[in-house]
């Protein structure tokens, strides 16, 4: 990948902020409508389950669609010393215990500033509260992200990394699954002969 494909993907703003007094790493995602909670961030936390007024068909990356009927509501949030209400789906997320979206950013009149890695929020009496985003770096890219860049002219290298300090295993340490003997070996040599 070029360094300017890197650079467009690592403008994200997260940080690890407190959620119901437990603290969760966050993802703040303008590209998302609604606002996440990972399953396995949930048996650390006591939420109230509530049903949605209606279904929900959520689209993930590889296009399919999943089904969501129920979310966690009024779930504390805090920024900067400030409790921000927030509304969370459980789903399967990956690297975030929570993405925060547009439903969220809408309702606190937030926004992004990529560049600066900042969100910028606004409380009672039209008070702004800043908050500065950790540094992410990306582990890994999914094979439909490197499908992508690559579709967008970005260049790729395939690289073969080996531990040159680890001594390579003789024949009598690798494991064999089944041995034959040379007998067999000769009959199968006659036959495709």
């Amino acid at each position: 990948m070029t360094k300017r494909s890197n650079a467009q993907d690592s403008d994200v703003v997260a940080g690890t902020l407190s959620l119901n007094f437990v603290p969760v790493k966050v993802l703040f995602d303008s590209r998302a409508s609604k606002s996440f909670i990972s399953k396995e961030c949930l048996s650390n936390m006591d939420l109230m389950l509530e049903d949605l007024a209606e279904p929900l068909t959520i689209e993930v990356a590889n296009q399919d669609k999943v089904s969501v009927r129920q979310f966690f509501p009024r779930c504390q949030l805090e920024i900067c010393g400030h409790v921000f209400s927030v509304d969370l789906i459980s789903f399967e997320l990956g690297e975030f215990d929570v993405i925060l979206g547009m439903d969220w950013f809408s309702q606190h009149k937030a926004s992004i500033d990529c560049k600066k890695k900042k969100i910028l929020l606004y409380i009672e009496d039209n008070v702004r509260v800043i908050y500065q985003g950790q540094k992410q770096e990306k582990k890994f890219l999914s094979v439909l992200e490197v499908k992508k860049l690559l579709r967008q002219g970005c260049e790729a290298y395939l690289a073969h990394v080996m531990d040159i300090e680890k001594k390579a295993p003789s024949l009598d340490e690798i494991p064999v699954v089944s041995e034959f003997s040379d007998v067999f070996s000769r009959r199968a040599a006659r036959i495709t002969t």
